[in-house]
């Protein structure tokens, strides 16, 4: 009996261990599934460039990486907007499904998203990151189309040369700045509409607008001419005042100018204007006070009621004078003096 009893036990044990064993094998061929169909999304189906992209072959594989789940899912995202030709909203997906996974068929796609918006100088370097990514055996057909397409589109995009001075100035092109620096500078752009803006601490900001056509090359001098700086401070006596820098309004506290000559004007309502003219030294500064003066408002001699009061006390005075001359002459004469007047003695005559 004890025996029988061994065996049974012996029997429990065997198959417990066969399940998992079984268990352990399940597991193992799971992973393995799982691992090989996400390698097998670096080598998908081939997608037309002549009508955009086309859904990636493993996209139906199972993922256990979340990262790779999510970039599986805006990839498809993309193709199914690329065959409705929404290119803009396309590239956005690939662009995302690319920074969660890095796989050839997503590069392809982004590629060719790009050339249909135009943007060829971004459709070489997804060109050539799917070729860094690709296996050139595997995906024969579609390694060699996209060496072909690589060189039509080097073809299309323009050259621009830059020769800048100072080799420190920043460079904007588009609205968009980079990090590029020198006094020989090489840039490649879509063709089209561009502009070109430089600048530089103690220099006049250069900037051009010009239009480039396929393959075209161009040379652009862009000197920036130099400017030394001084400081500048004008300081009315009239806080209300305005004040003006070579016809330009002009701040209050220190302000940066160019060195050389500046006139000052300084305005403000019930003062004199004040007028300067200064040269500045290079890298020195000025404090100008504007001490403004009073307006005196000066008024014609006939407007000044002080003039015809003048004017009637010196009529009055003459009136008077004449007066008492007449009245003086016209007296009766006095005593013991004689008229002229010769009196004649009574007679019958």
């Amino acid at each position: 009996m004890f025996d029988r009893r061994s065996r049974h036990q012996d029997l429990a044990a065997s198959r417990a261990l066969s399940i998992v064993v079984v268990s352990i094998a399940v597991v193992l061929a799971a992973r393995t599934t799982f691992a090989q169909a996400d390698a097998g999304t670096r080598g998908d189906a081939a997608i037309r460039g002549d009508a955009g992209p086309s859904a990636d072959a493993s996209a139906s594989a199972v993922a256990v990486d979340p990262r790779a789940a999510e970039a599986r899912g805006a990839f498809e995202r993309g193709v199914a907007l690329s065959q409705e030709e929404r290119w803009g909203e396309a590239l956005e997906e690939f662009r995302r499904s690319m920074e969660l996974v890095e796989r050839p068929s997503t590069a392809f796609n982004m590629a060719t998203t790009l050339v249909r918006l135009g943007r060829h100088v971004e459709a070489i370097r997804a060109f050539e990151r799917y070729v860094q990514l690709a296996d050139p055996v595997a995906d024969a057909a579609r390694f060699a189309s996209v060496q072909e397409q690589l060189v039509a589109e080097r073809a299309i995009v323009a050259t621009v040369q830059l020769t800048v001075e100072p080799a420190t100035a920043e460079l904007r092109v588009d609205g968009r700045s980079t990090s590029e620096t020198g006094v020989s500078r090489t840039l490649t752009l879509d063709p089209g509409s561009h502009t070109i803006e430089l600048s530089a601490p103690r220099h006049r900001a250069f900037s051009t607008a010009f239009r480039l056509t396929n393959g075209e090359r161009r040379a652009i001098d862009a000197r920036l001419e130099a400017v030394t700086l001084a400081t500048l401070e004008v300081s009315p006596s009239d806080p209300s005042a305005i004040v003006t820098v070579d016809g330009a309004p002009f701040g209050r506290g220190p302000r940066q100018v160019a060195a050389g000559a500046h006139e000052i004007n300084v305005t403000a309502v019930g003062y004199d204007r004040y007028r300067r003219r200064v040269t500045l030294e290079p890298e020195s500064t000025l404090r100008v006070d504007a001490a403004l003066q009073r307006t005196v408002v000066v008024r014609p001699l006939h407007a000044n009621p002080v003039f015809w009061a003048v004017v009637g006390g010196g009529v009055a005075v003459v009136a008077t004078a004449v007066i008492l001359g007449v009245a003086l002459t016209t007296q009766a004469p006095e005593l013991g003096t004689s008229t002229g007047i010769v009196i004649q003695g009574l007679s019958d005559r």
